[in-house]
């Protein structure tokens, strides 16, 4: 299976970034950091390995990483032999990757695994910090990473990433885990912009109207929409986990424990099936009958079910709504709530396919306190 056809040398760009794992360090002194220089570079090769235990990739290059492993551990390992073996399988590898991957452009092809291995060694530390509750989140990105085709778009959903899990990703205690916000190429609107601030833009329904609006919480919608205003970047297909880091403002620690993680529709899903979670959450469910003409009062989260309104027909979409003035909604970026998309939030609200939730106060301001 394995082509023989590489030339070696076509990978030394690669290589390089690593090279620190086949580099010989002098001095009998110095074997343990050079023992641990090799674990390292074999660890984060073995996660460019393809996932799948009947893929033949798998098969064939995971043992070898695995006995080069084993083989280092040992004290009297032979590290020179074992730094010839690494190269020439991580070579192998590689080779073996452009051609089942289909691509032609070798240098494309090398710039692409060079931010590939990044983006896996990051998913890796964000893996063992957050463990068995970040699992959902964890096959998220590294079905995303392994999805995408060129080094620029893989990039930006690194940087997406790193952005949107900084706080699990400092706790791992990697220094690594300090980086950059993700400045976006495309123009968005942002909080500092004073026609979008949605503390300006619109004014708290009026109350009294006996519905589920009376118990809109403006000083937590207020916050949610300037939230996700300041998060936004740029439409990246990561609406989910932008509007997470937005609800943090609102929702109480350990939200996400409650609610599924991996697609967007999930938030619907949830909320709906466990009615407790509304209370625990301070939200509720506006139904879209109580909108009449209008807009979603500012800090509303709107949710799209699968294939809803034109969206992902495998993990729908969600937003907040910022602003009225004019009429916008964000998540991983901002864009216009148009006549058409309110057309298709009250016609899907009607039939489930489209839920509309407000942060909520605990009960009305002219109820009675208990006791």
């Amino acid at each position: 299976m394995i082509r023989a056809a590489f030339v070696v040398a076509g990978w030394c760009a690669l290589l390089a970034a690593s090279a620190a794992s086949a580099a010989p360090v002098a001095g009998p002194q110095d074997m343990e950091a050079r023992r641990g220089i090799l674990l390292t570079g074999v660890a984060k090769w073995k996660l460019m390995v393809p996932e799948g235990p009947n893929d033949p990739v798998r098969r064939t290059f995971l043992p070898q990483f695995e006995r080069i492993e084993a083989e280092a551990r040992k004290p009297e390992a032979a590290l020179d032999e074992l730094d010839k073996q690494f190269t020439m399988w991580k070579n192998l590898l590689l080779s073996e990757l452009q051609a089942t991957g289909g691509y032609k452009n070798q240098e494309a092809f090398l710039e692409l695994s060079q931010q590939r291995m990044r983006a896996l060694v990051t998913v890796q530390r964000l893996e063992a910090s957050e463990g068995a509750a970040g699992r959902e989140r964890v096959s998220f990105w590294k079905s995303r990473i392994n999805d995408v085709r060129d080094a620029a778009s893989l990039k930006r959903l690194y940087d997406n990433m790193r952005s949107l899990e900084g706080d699990s990703l400092v706790r791992s205690g990697s220094a690594a885990a300090r980086f950059p916000h993700y400045v976006a190429q495309d123009p968005v609107f942002n909080a500092a912009s004073p026609r979008t601030r949605p503390e300006q833009a619109a004014t708290p329904p009026a109350p009294g109207s006996g519905g589920v609006l009376d118990f809109l919480d403006w000083d937590r919608a207020k916050k949610l929409a300037a939230s996700a205003l300041r998060n936004a970047r740029t439409f990246v297909g990561l609406c989910y986990g932008y509007v997470q880091k937005s609800l943090n403002s609102i929702l109480p620690a350990g939200w996400r424990g409650e609610v599924r993680q991996a697609s967007a529709y999930q938030f619907a899903s949830s909320l709906n099936a466990n009615p407790k979670l509304f209370d625990k959450l301070k939200l509720r469910r506006l139904p879209v009958e109580e909108l009449g003409g209008g807009l979603p009062p500012v800090g509303s989260i709107v949710v799209y079910g699968r294939g809803q309104c034109g969206f992902s027909p495998e993990h729908g979409h969600i937003e907040i709504v910022v602003s009225h003035d004019p009429p916008k909604v964000c998540s991983d970026g901002c864009t216009a709530l148009t006549p058409g998309r309110l057309m298709c939030i009250r016609k899907g609200g009607a039939k489930g396919g489209v839920n509309v939730y407000i942060p909520a106060r605990e009960k009305l301001s002219s109820e009675p306190s208990d006791g």
